[in-house]
């Protein structure tokens, strides 16, 4: 949030990777959470969360890039936000698309319109609906 605060609007992007379970090579015993940081990641890791935030590539042409913007109302509407089981809901998409656990909702909508847009996150709610039981 510092950093965030140093540069002008849509200047600076934001890679999160995923939990991974681990310890660093360097480190004697896990960190607190038991998941790996940034330094214990594959570069393919650290490549994919960097192309999912919208870091571009020289082969990458501006037409991949995401436009539309996700809402607080698109969370509302697809149940990740102000239901009684939104919370886990939530978890379930953060999960699916490889973002930290721990994101609030504002940081997890943030984290949403950096490696998905509207048409992705309403297919992915919608996935989901048909793998739960009953």
């Amino acid at each position: 949030n510092r950093l965030k605060g140093q540069f002008p609007t849509g200047q600076l992007l934001q890679a999160y990777i995923p939990d991974i379970p681990g310890k660093e090579k360097r480190k004697n015993k896990p960190s607190k959470e038991g998941l790996l940081g940034v330094e214990g990641m594959s570069p393919d890791v650290i490549v994919d969360a960097l192309r999912r935030c919208g870091a571009h590539f020289l082969e990458q042409s501006e037409a991949e890039t995401i436009q539309v913007r996700i809402t607080r109302q698109d969370l509302y509407t697809l149940g990740l936000m102000g239901g009684a089981d939104s919370a886990e809901k939530r978890n379930q998409v953060k999960r699916a698309l490889g973002l930290p656990t721990h994101l609030g909702t504002s940081a997890f909508l943030d984290a949403l319109n950096l490696v998905t847009d509207l048409d992705g996150l309403e297919q992915l709610v919608k996935d989901q609906k048909e793998e739960e039981p009953g």
